[in-house]
């Protein structure tokens, strides 16, 4: 072989080995090229979700399945209407217009069938988006009295008879409520003072004193309070 071949077969050979070398790379670079562009297309932390549209067809069927559900609630089958608003829900983002009424309506088939919990988030998340709706309102405060949440319910109550002042079952449930929370305010108060009590004469008890030891004197002019201390 004269050195002109030589040169050549030297040639093709380093061809053959840097080939090599670039398909045994390639795979790994393409790996790191795609973990790259994963890391780049992940989402940041805290960005919220793209705001969804709502098609004609969902807010037809929707729609749709809102007046299936008012229907089957005229006719007292609250199973029935609770599961027609519940699938027009499905159609339609929580902050849609049409979800407000659906939500509200839910929340009263609820409050039927004896779920008051259920009836206040549904109430809640109607309320979050309009504050002063008057049913969303009247039907928690009503599932709030159901739970034995009086102090809630009546607050709510409240805020029905001042907005819509004509609604004399809201003042009724005023009138009704405000005497049942405060005694319970009292109740409590006095828990509290017995607890409080208690725990001072624990601590008092290593001096041989007690909280009989002390008594509280009221200002009728100002207000306050002092202590007077007696044996």
């Amino acid at each position: 072989m004269d050195p002109s071949q030589q040169q050549e077969a030297a040639s093709k050979e380093a061809n053959i080995v840097a080939h090599q070398k670039t398909a045994t790379l390639a795979p790994k670079e393409a790996m790191t090229a795609m973990d790259e562009e994963a890391e780049q297309s992940t989402p940041e932390e805290g960005t919220e979700n793209p705001i969804r549209i709502v098609t004609e067809e969902e807010r037809r069927n929707a729609e749709a399945k809102r007046l299936e559900g008012n229907q089957h609630f005229i006719a007292s089958s609250f199973e029935e209407a609770f599961q027609c608003y519940s699938e027009a829900l499905l159609f339609l983002p929580e902050s849609d217009s049409l979800a407000i009424p659906l939500f509200s309506n839910r929340a009263l088939c609820y409050l039927k069938l004896n779920r008051p919990r259920d009836c206040i988030n549904d109430a809640d998340k109607v309320l979050a988006i309009e504050p002063t709706h008057i049913k969303a309102l009247f039907r928690r405060a009503a599932a709030r009295e159901q739970v034995g949440e009086p102090e809630l319910a009546l607050a709510d109550f409240k805020k029905v008879a001042e907005l819509e002042p004509s609604l004399a079952s809201a003042a009724e449930a005023v009138r009704r409520l405000e005497p049942i929370v405060a005694e319970k305010q009292e109740r409590e108060k006095a828990e509290m003072i017995s607890k409080l009590k208690d725990l001072g004469n624990t601590i008092l008890g290593k001096f041989g004193l007690s909280t009989d030891n002390f008594r509280l004197k009221k200002d009728e002019a100002t207000g306050s309070y002092s202590i007077n201390f007696q044996q």
